[in-house]
């Protein structure tokens, strides 16, 4: 479906834009209201005139009678159908030609032309058989678009432009437009995804620009030239202070963005490996992302009382004498009781156990979902976590989250009278998966959120104040064992499952009936 249309009106030739309203519904709108703020017209020198709306009516050659705003007809093609084209190069000639005319007008201190364009973004430019360019009305062409049924407004404007456009600097919104339209010129796709959870689509596309979440270019498309890629990442990362002057001087021709050395060959195994392992990185941020959002979200009216509560625990257990300490205590008891603790959600032990530096990578996410789960202690007496053990002994079910550590092993590499050295190995079971097979994200068939990895880590401490305590810890082996939710279940349920060397000992299972899983 067109937004803008050239059409015949009592005989001559005009353009259209339509409204995507029947009659009633556009006169109850605040779009009869706005027809008359006028567009603005730039030649190919970059001088300014005016365009106005001369009036509406009504299309009934469709399904349905529609509204329609015209005005004086001008011999252009809409931005956007040719940036999102087959022909790169005439898509990367009209992106030059349009950033450069709005850049020119900018410089002259027309503001406002340069904020309508960047409000609107590609879908409200029309780029002229002349050289020049027609801007439409800001406020007229936004009502249009955003009325529009389905998907339309998001994917004709909300992916293109800045959600802060209105409050950004003109220049830094242009860049971030410019930036957004060459990287889909390059890449045949845009920047910025969904992420899945349950919110307007509108509402991801914007988070995720906000959060700078996108796939790098110059570790995306092999063909561009590294300064190129690099030259786009940086515009559409609005926190950076890149301007459109950089990707202006590779001119108005594609191929002085491609690499000669590279154009028609086949992509190294390296730059394969680096791809892959940047798609992989990019969606699991995207899914911790989203994870984290939906639980700290979770009973959210109850809050501040949540928080109040916490407060008060942690003033109790820092004054209580029962504080834990590791004053009597053996080095590798030390470092026994604070994985173990770890493993239980056990916000405490861990931080009495080791230096204030000292923060393991998976610190903040036990963190969230200790939060996360002692909400739901409080309010629903459950926790809804269970231990690998209890998954294989079947308390699995599709309301609860499985996490903790098996196979838990601490092994000495040097111990004297002030410092010791440990080598600390567990497969660590994580409620969420970062890869799935089904790499889109459904919100209504949600995969199950289960991974399973082996940690290797090396822990250092120190002997001080008659105590040991945890100085430094390094990551030493982060290996993925299956990262499927599906798979893990297949894994554990398999008739060999209890014989795999990350599965809990029989004990532990034995025991899992009598164990319930209580945030302190």
């Amino acid at each position: 479906m067109a937004l803008v249309e050239h059409s015949t009106r009592e005989g001559s030739r005009v353009l259209v834009v339509r409204t995507g309203m029947n009659p009633r519904s556009f006169a109850q709108s605040r779009l009869s209201k706005i027809t008359t703020v006028p567009g603005h017209l730039v030649d190919s020198t970059g001088q300014v005139d005016s365009w106005q709306f001369e009036g509406t009516f009504c299309d009934d050659t469709g399904s349905r009678e529609e509204i329609v705003l015209f005005g004086t007809d001008y011999q252009g093609t809409p931005l956007i159908d040719l940036v999102q084209g087959t022909d790169k190069k005439l898509a990367w000639s009209a992106m030059h030609r349009c950033i450069s005319l709005l850049e020119k007008v900018l410089q002259s201190g027309n503001q406002d032309l340069v904020l309508n364009a960047v409000r609107t973004g590609p879908a409200g430019i029309l780029m002229g058989d002349n050289g020049g360019l027609l801007v439409f009305p800001a406020e007229a062409c936004i009502a249009c678009i955003e009325t529009q049924p389905g998907t339309f407004p998001v994917d004709n404007r909300h992916r293109w432009i800045h959600p802060d456009a209105d409050t950004l600097p003109p220049e830094r919104s242009l860049s971030f437009l410019a930036g957004v339209m060459a990287y889909r010129i390059i890449a045949g796709q845009m920047p910025f995804a969904h992420t899945g959870e349950d919110a307007p689509l509108s509402q991801q596309i914007a988070e995720t620009i906000r959060k700078h979440r996108y796939m790098e270019l110059s570790r995306t498309v092999w063909e561009v030239r590294n300064s190129a890629a690099q030259c786009v990442d940086g515009l559409i990362n609005t926190s950076l202070s890149n301007s459109t002057a950089t990707l202006l001087a590779f001119g108005n021709d594609f191929d002085a963005i491609c690499d000669p050395e590279r154009a028609g060959q086949v992509p190294t195994a390296e730059f394969t490996d680096i791809r892959d392992w940047e798609i992989k990185r990019f969606n699991t941020a995207i899914k911790k992302a989203v994870f984290m959002k939906k639980y700290r979200v979770l009973y959210s009216g109850a809050l501040v009382a949540c928080c109040a509560l916490l407060a008060f625990l942690a003033i109790w257990r820092f004054d209580s004498a029962a504080k834990p300490t590791t004053e009597g205590l053996d080095s590798s008891e030390v470092v026994l009781r604070y994985y173990t603790a770890i493993s239980q959600l056990d916000q405490v032990t861990p931080r009495a156990f080791s230096k204030r530096r000292v923060k393991p990578d998976y610190d903040d996410f036990t963190a969230s979902l200790y939060v996360s789960a002692k909400m739901r202690q409080t309010y629903e007496r459950d926790a809804g976590i269970i231990t690998p053990a209890q998954l294989y002994a079947g308390q699995w079910n599709k309301d609860k989250m499985v996490y903790g550590m098996t196979q838990l092993s601490v092994r000495a590499v040097s111990r004297g009278e002030k410092t010791a050295q440990y080598e600390v190995s567990f497969y660590l079971w994580l409620p969420f998966s970062p890869s799935p097979e089904d790499a889109p994200l459904d919100p209504f068939n949600a995969p199950i959120q289960l991974s399973l990895y082996l940690y290797r880590d090396i822990v250092n401490l120190e002997y001080a104040r008659n105590r040991w305590i945890i100085s430094a810890i390094e990551h030493a082996e982060r290996t993925t064992i299956e990262e499927n939710g599906q798979k893990v279940l297949d894994l554990v349920n398999n008739p060999e499952g209890k014989t795999k060397k990350w599965a809990p000992s029989n004990e532990e299972i034995e025991n899992a009936q009598q164990f319930e899983m209580i945030v302190h």
